[in-house]
């Protein structure tokens, strides 16, 4: 309490009740993507990450209030795939579309993160084999075929391989068996 005197010499007694208002400083984490704006609560404009301070007067009290922000740039995603089908089949794309012709596919969207992000897929479709083999062996030999089994019985042989590429191989087996011949000489001495 303080005590004054008044205009006409008596005491006034001033009573004064002081109230500290506890402003709570208050911290923003935001995010944008690389080549995005952000506003700060004064309006300024950032675009770089970064920890950034205002200071703003809080209405109704005339207090000064600090808001942090937290600013970090994402980067969006730029990826290459290459992939290989083999030739009648498909090879699904990010989209859902489905695509069987060799070339590259770019297709722009949306990351996690919310950013632009690229993906270029470099589809690659791989030729099936298709190979005839024509076969000449003598009666009673055998001939070893590409599933390991030998044979001496002339026929076409087909056989469905992987090739090294993990793709189909059609190997035809003509296997011709050449007769042995005997002849019979009669030779006087």
């Amino acid at each position: 309490d303080v005590v004054l005197i008044n205009a006409n010499n008596c005491d006034s007694i001033v009573t004064t009740n002081l109230s500290i208002i506890d402003i709570t400083p208050i911290t923003i984490n935001a995010e944008i993507c690389n080549g995005a704006t952000h506003e700060l609560p004064d309006g300024e404009i950032a675009t770089t990450a970064n920890t950034y301070t205002t200071v703003l007067q809080t209405v109704g009290t005339n207090c000064d209030s600090t808001i942090t922000t937290i600013l970090t740039v994402v980067d969006g995603y730029n990826v290459a795939v290459d992939a290989d089908i083999c030739e009648g089949q498909t090879y699904e794309m990010p989209d859902g579309e489905f695509e069987s012709v060799a070339g590259d596919y770019v297709f722009d969207l949306i990351s996690t993160t919310n950013c632009d992000s690229t993906v270029t897929i470099s589809l690659n479709v791989l030729t099936n084999f298709l190979t005839e083999q024509d076969v000449t062996i003598c009666e009673g030999e055998t001939y070893e075929m590409p599933n390991g089994n030998f044979e001496n019985t002339a026929g076409d042989y087909v056989f469905e391989l992987t090739s090294t590429t993990n793709c189909d191989s059609t190997v035809t087996v003509s296997l011709n068996v050449l007769e042995n011949f005997t002849t019979e000489q009669d030779v006087t001495i």
